[in-house]
């Protein structure tokens, strides 16, 4: 079952715990304002990953997926899609070229990110490693009601290249954080979206953390794998194996 997953490692150790998927692309930590820009512009926008380290001075790790270099890597014109994933697939390319079966989104970039906005495009990498441009700036959180009607967008716009896969929208859980003004995002955020019926629409939930709020135990991804499973199996979409 040819998965694509779309937000940050929530989304994709969900995806990889769902029977019989497999994981052909995999986006990271692409905020929905800019993932919608890409998706609106079929990347045409995009720059090489070469261009945005030059400029940013980032330094090449390829062997480090959370590496300030592999972190901007799923931000530039060849890598959006293939975070720590060797033998995948490009997401546009994939979007075009494939017949998907289930595809994953998480808000958690939204949540938490904070852009680096440069003459060259703005960018998330939030890593003790990468130290900005002196002529950059730290742009604002998106809103909640914002990064609401970004996904509207971006879901809109994955029916239409990809009718017959299943699309799910985990909302990134948030009970683990200590600042109530991430919580108090979260549930602004789940009022404001408004999907289709179509959409395996999952809204917040308590988790057991796993050391650190944004990630948590093993369990819970496997939870959310089985109300998954259970989609699929009950027939909510059309695609194939």
């Amino acid at each position: 079952m040819r998965t694509i997953s779309i937000g940050s490692c929530f989304s994709k150790r969900v995806a990889v715990k769902v029977a019989g998927a497999k994981l052909v692309s995999s986006v990271y930590h692409n905020r929905s304002d800019v993932l919608l820009h890409t998706l609106q512009t079929n990347g045409l926008a995009q720059r090489s990953l070469a261009d945005i380290c030059s400029y940013l001075s980032v330094p090449a790790e390829p062997d480090d997926p959370f590496s300030p270099y592999s972190i901007l890597s799923n931000q530039s014109r060849e890598g959006l899609g293939l975070h720590d994933l060797p033998n995948g697939i490009a997401l546009l390319q994939a979007l075009r070229t494939s017949s998907v079966d289930l595809i994953l989104l998480d808000n958690f970039v939204d949540l938490v990110g904070r852009l680096t906005e440069t003459e060259v495009g703005n960018y998330f990498c939030k890593h003790e490693r990468f130290v900005p441009p002196s002529n950059s700036r730290l742009g604002p959180r998106l809103l909640p009601d914002q990064a609401a009607r970004n996904f509207e967008w971006i879901v809109a716009d994955l029916i239409r290249r990809q009718p017959g896969a299943l699309i799910v929208m985990l909302q990134f859980p948030i009970n683990n954080y200590p600042s109530d003004d991430r919580r108090q995002w979260g549930w602004d955020f789940r009022d404001a979206l408004n999907l289709p019926d179509a959409v395996l629409n999952i809204p917040v939930r308590r988790v057991r953390a796993d050391g650190v709020p944004y990630h948590f135990a093993s369990s819970e991804y496997v939870r959310y794998a089985r109300q998954i499973d259970d989609a699929l199996g009950g027939g909510i979409r059309l695609g194939t194996e």
